[in-house]
């Protein structure tokens, strides 16, 4: 899993974000972070949430919709 200090940004690493980073080398990191962790989403993943979506909505129904939890 990358860090801030793991994504450079003109030069920069964003574990200084704090120090003196613009804005734009910010935007940049949060880019380039977020870009890599939707990377690391796979098929599997995508299948199981939506299995599991389709669980609670089976559990809604069978209890007339009482109560679902959403957290």
């Amino acid at each position: 899993m990358r860090r801030w200090g793991d994504v450079h940004a003109g030069g920069e690493s964003c574990a200084h974000a704090g120090e003196g980073v613009t804005l734009e080398q910010l935007h940049h990191c949060l880019s380039v972070l977020i870009t890599l962790s939707i990377e690391t989403v796979t098929r599997d993943m995508i299948q199981k949430t939506w299995q599991e979506i389709e669980f609670r909505l089976d559990v809604s129904r069978a209890t007339n919709g009482a109560h679902i939890e959403m957290y």
